[in-house]
């Protein structure tokens, strides 16, 4: 809320009060503002504090974009980027630094991790490539913390000489054996869309700052997170998968906490049912019959690929007398491919007027 609106509503609310208390004036609130400093107020978790890092940009100067876009906006369009660090067990904010846009994600997690009292015990740090530095492993190492940063694609092994040397090497070794994306998912990276969500949740209080000066702006975001801290101890929701039964299939599945655990298997849609019904029902037609099955799926390739409307039904009648008539030969690259071709080949007779 702006500060004169502030003003305004802080003086209505003393008069339904019945208070004859004085309201700072706007010029008042301005100067107190730049020297403001605000506590984030934190209940903690239990166990370990394990943080959280990322950061986004949000606009102090400058049209909407929208407005942009059409009519062009002026040049002095100006964004501030903030560095958070939250809990991933409370998702309160623990850290927050505000910078400039061309300062670096990476030269500030040294700094959200100062803002963490030393007495705190820290059990890991999860943040994403941007923070793979010499800087930033040696600060989570010094921490006696664990990292969970993926390495670059190009990452080659550092010379064994620190902490957070060593545990990076670790990390490198581990991602070419397991593979970039089962590394992730046994080091729990993706716990990291939570403090994205926290982004979204941030800017959900204002998507533009209101101060122009830089002191006032930061102090306009710390109260902004500790209200939102405020927010979030109240309570947040917890979702979790409801178990479905399949028609006359079994037991039902199992519940899973999606926010715990790993998600549930794709639950089958009816389509997806019927098809499979129908494609058992197909291969054990066909195995009465003494042949390959062929699938709906199969015929509705074939049906694609010629790009005519065929009648399939006969083409299928067509296929099995000639395989029939050629001695049942065995289809070495599978049913489908063999019926695939004799479509294409009948096809083309048929768009040359042959029959």
């Amino acid at each position: 809320m702006p500060l004169r609106q502030t003003t305004g509503f802080v003086e209505s609310l003393l008069r339904l009060a019945g208070l004859d208390w004085a309201v700072p004036d706007y010029s008042t609130l301005c100067r107190r503002q730049r020297t403001l400093n605000v506590a984030l107020p934190y209940h903690g978790g239990t166990g370990p504090l394990n943080l959280l890092i990322d950061s986004t940009g949000i606009k102090a100067e400058g049209e909407g974009e929208s407005n942009a876009r059409k009519h062009g906006g002026p040049k002095r369009r100006i964004w501030r980027k903030i560095h958070i660090g939250i809990d991933e067990e409370t998702l309160e904010v623990r850290a927050v630094e505000v910078t400039t846009s061309n300062v670096g994600d990476a030269p500030m997690l040294p700094e959200l991790m100062n803002q963490i009292p030393p007495d705190q015990n820290i059990g890991s740090v999860t943040a994403d490539g941007a923070y793979d530095t010499r800087k930033c492993h040696d600060a989570i190492a010094s921490r006696g913390a664990h990292a969970v940063i993926p390495p670059r694609k190009n990452a080659k092994p550092w010379k064994p000489t620190s902490a957070g040397a060593v545990a990076r090497n670790e990390a490198i070794n581990a991602s070419r054996y397991l593979g970039r994306a089962q590394w992730r998912r046994w080091s729990g990276y993706h716990r990291r869309s939570r403090v994205e969500t926290k982004m979204h949740c941030v800017k959900l209080m204002g998507q533009r700052l209101m101060a122009r000066d830089f002191d006032r702006l930061v102090a306009e975001i710390q109260v902004r997170i500790a209200v939102l801290n405020r927010y979030t101890a109240l309570g947040i929701p917890v979702t979790e998968a409801v178990g479905q039964v399949r028609p006359g299939k079994g037991k039902p599945r199992q519940s899973v906490d999606l926010c715990n655990k790993a998600p549930p298997k794709r639950i089958q849609t009816d389509k997806l049912i019927k098809r499979n019904a129908g494609d058992a029902r197909k291969i054990k037609a066909a195995k009465k019959k003494g042949r390959p099955a062929l699938l709906d799926a199969d015929i509705d390739r074939a049906a694609q690929e010629t790009r005519y409307f065929l009648d399939m039904a006969e083409i299928q009648q067509q296929f099995w007398a000639h395989w029939e008539s050629t001695g049942k030969p065995d289809f070495k690259k599978g049913v489908a491919q063999a019926f695939m071709g004799f479509t294409k080949r009948k096809y083309g007779q048929m768009k040359h007027g042959k029959r």
